[in-house]
């Protein structure tokens, strides 16, 4: 049987990565703004390519984030399901 600890900790570590990944994806839109400013004001196409770098970095962790918690989610309900037959 899954204790409530196994389930609360499979379950919160990539919900709080999720959460964390939300952020992200504001960032990725505010760095992008940004770049697009820095360019038209400052000219500087370094600096924009960094913060453009950067938010895609955010948004590919946050993809990997929510795949581990599906991932997680259908293991937890795989191996519920297998020993409920086991049982019977």
């Amino acid at each position: 049987m899954l204790s409530l600890r196994k389930v609360v900790k499979s379950i919160a570590w990539p919900l709080f990565l999720i959460l964390v990944g939300w952020i992200g994806i504001l960032a990725v839109f505010y760095t992008l703004g940004q770049a697009v400013k820095a360019v038209e004001v400052e000219g500087n196409l370094i600096i924009s390519a960094l913060r453009v770098l950067f938010g895609l970095l955010t948004l590919v962790g946050w993809l990997i984030s929510w795949w581990m918690l599906v991932k997680r989610l259908f293991r937890l309900i795989l191996v519920k399901h297998s020993t409920e037959n086991v049982e019977l």
